[in-house]
């Protein structure tokens, strides 16, 4: 008899909406290689001048609008965004300011099989998948394509041709067959982890025993426990007292920032990180919950991040406050061998404060190896309100010449957009604290790449770019890298502890004698939105009254006290940009003017509203929307008031 040989066939997995939902909300995924390998990459609206680091425009900031190309379809202007070569998926879309209609081109196809309006897409309207935080537009779903997959925007709307846009995308390595996004699949999802997810709750943990110890740290002094049977770590805490975690360690630092989490697995040096950067609330204890991390006010604060290990874990807390206290470290812990191949979790801490100029790349993480990198902290201190985060982020993976994730803003990255100083938290991003005035003081923001790991096999490097509003200030930019490398790979740094005071802010004076625009009561407004803008350094107090998104016609009426009759000339300090409408003012029924606020740049101008015999007490400031320049761009009508001046005659 004939025996023949076995014919083994390799079945390409099959790659689906279905399938690709659970990696949501999966964090055991990141410490395995993937399977099917992939690579992770960003299209975005970056400048183009940016072309070559050390070159002029290496850190150009015309981040909007800029598309592959335009096209002609059925008498509309199409704008491109992405033209992705498959097999792929994405997995996150975000934008600042979500404009026309937006199509999804699947696979070559001339008709799409996605069509609504952006804003939509990027919205609540598809909850729990999309949201808007902070001016910020996310959408974290996947839209797999077997072939390829055209992304465009049309002109239906004028300021879609300043869209500011991210689109997040893998691009499969191995072979696999990839079911291609079918209509409706958006709005049939039900994967309910998922959805728990985006509603704030977190995957169901593994069976664990838990593991802690509370030990009395030296004012200058370290405590540790050890796991020495391979496993899981599922979820770790450290608990301080809240009195000694906010006391004060430096004008401007918290003693929990002195107090540095160390972590070595299989006795390679994984995590070197203060405790506040690690758990994202530096530099001192904010309560707030992430899909990852959250922090309780009871001085609790806990991570979810899977951390397996083959022989040994070893946990420590460095004090160095000076002041001694009482924590208890605790771990929930999943025991047996853990599958090969695995990589081991990763955490380091760098911090720059050596100025706002010149513009730099602030390398945050240089790994070699195999790994993911799944996360980033920022806390920052800054010295004045102006806004510090223009700054692009950066990845090179595996010697590429030219990164392949180049974003928009760091406030992009993060989730949010505008530079909003609004704090908030959602599982995959949050800005737990922001002192303020305006972008002044300390701010904490997070990210995490759960969806969008960005898998390496040789080399990862991550950047920002330091750009600040505000040259030669005082700013520090304190970085947490989270990723998992193979062993033997890139070890944890050592924190630099001479380094971890932040910078502190040097609150802005008011200008004497100024009537507030943001402290003006305001009686009646017939369209649009007003708040407190901060964020420029030459704001009188740091503020200024912002309103926008009115239109021609709407009305903005405001309560001035005068507090002794007299005759003044009226003085407002006035926002002057490309985005600022013409307005027309008037004090009761005296006409103050009509005043074009636009410019090409931006400035904070000065203009005399003329002489006039003003009686005690409260009056009504009107400033009616009279339309725009020519010239602006886009037409958004805006008008910003510092503060006036009552100069008596």
């Amino acid at each position: 008899m004939t025996v023949l040989p076995l014919l083994v066939i390799a079945i390409a997995p099959q790659i689906s909406v279905e399938t690709l939902l659970p990696q949501l909300t999966d964090l055991h995924r990141l410490y395995q290689p993937p399977k099917p390998a992939y690579t992770c990459s960003q299209a975005s609206s970056y400048d183009r001048r940016s072309k070559t680091p050390g070159n002029a425009d290496w850190f150009a900031n015309g981040d909007a609008g800029q598309f592959l190309r335009d096209e002609q379809v059925d008498g509309r202007v199409e704008h491109v965004m992405a033209d992705l070569k498959g097999p792929g998926t994405v997995v996150r879309v975000w934008s600042a300011n979500p404009a026309g209609v937006v199509r999804f081109y699947f696979d070559g196809e001339s008709t799409p099989r996605v069509e609504e309006k952006l804003s939509d897409l990027l919205s609540a309207k598809h909850k729990p998948f999309g949201y808007s935080v902070a001016k910020g537009w996310d959408l974290y779903f996947p839209f797999p394509f077997a072939k390829s997959l055209k992304i465009t925007v049309d002109n239906s709307d004028e300021n879609s041709r300043h869209l500011y846009y991210h689109v997040g995308y893998r691009t499969y390595t191995d072979p696999v067959n990839v079911l291609t996004y079918t209509v409706g699949d958006l709005d049939n999802a039900g994967h309910e982890p998922a959805a728990a997810a985006f509603e704030g709750l977190r995957p169901v943990e593994a069976k664990t025993t838990n593991q802690s110890k509370t030990m009395r740290l030296s004012a200058i002094g370290m405590g540790s426990f050890s796991l020495s049977k391979p496993g899981v770590i599922e979820e770790l805490s450290v608990t301080v007292p809240p009195a000694w975690a906010m006391a004060k360690a430096g004008p401007a630092n918290a003693r929990l920032r002195d107090l540095e989490l160390q972590i070595d697995f299989d006795g390679e040096k994984c995590v070197r990180v203060p405790v506040s950067d690690f758990f994202g609330c530096a530099p001192g204890l904010t309560p707030y919950s992430t899909m990852v991390t959250r922090v309780e006010a009871s001085g609790k604060l806990v991570s979810h991040w899977k951390m397996p290990f083959a022989k040994s874990a070893v946990i420590r807390l460095v004090n160095h406050s000076g002041h001694a206290v009482t924590a208890n470290i605790s771990a929930k812990v999943k025991a047996g061998k853990v599958s090969a191949p695995f990589y081991r979790f990763h955490a380091q801490w760098t911090v720059d404060n050596t100025g706002t100029r010149p513009f730099r790349d602030l390398v945050f993480l240089d790994a070699q190896g195999s790994g993911q990198f799944v996360g980033t902290g920022l806390h920052i201190g800054n010295s004045n309100s102006d806004w510090w985060g223009e700054g692009d982020e950066k990845v090179w993976v595996d010697g590429e010449s030219f990164p392949s994730t180049f974003g928009t803003g760091t406030e992009d990255y993060f989730g949010y957009a505008w530079s909003n100083p609004e704090v908030f938290q959602k599982p995959y991003h949050a800005q737990p604290r922001a002192d303020g005035p305006g972008c002044g003081g300390q701010v904490s923001n997070l990210r995490w790449h759960i969806f969008d790991s960005i898998p390496f096999t040789n080399h990862l490097k991550f950047a920002l770019e330091a750009w600040h509003w505000k040259a030669d200030s005082a700013c520090s930019w304190a970085s947490t890298s989270y990723w998992y490398a193979a062993p033997k790979s890139s070890q944890a740094k050592a924190v630099d502890t001479k380094r971890l005071a932040p910078v502190e802010f040097v609150k802005p004076k008011p200008i004497v004698g100024a009537i507030e625009g943001e402290g003006l009561t305001i009686l009646e407004k017939t369209g649009g939105k007003t708040e407190n803008q901060g964020g420029f350094a030459n704001l009188s107090n740091g503020l200024q009254l912002w309103w926008q998104d009115s239109q021609p016609g709407a009305n903005l009426i405001l309560k001035l006290n005068v507090a002794k009759a007299g005759t003044y000339e009226i003085v407002g300090n006035f926002c002057h940009a490309k985005d600022y409408g013409i307005h027309h003012i008037w004090l009761d029924d005296i006409d103050l003017g009509v005043h074009d606020f636009y410019i090409s740049g931006l400035e904070w101008r000065k203009l005399s509203l003329g002489k006039h015999l003003l009686t005690k007490g409260d009056h009504k400031l009107r400033v009616e929307n009279a339309g725009t320049n020519e010239k602006a761009d886009p037409k958004s009508y805006m008008f910003g008031l510092d503060y006036l001046l009552l100069k008596a005659q």
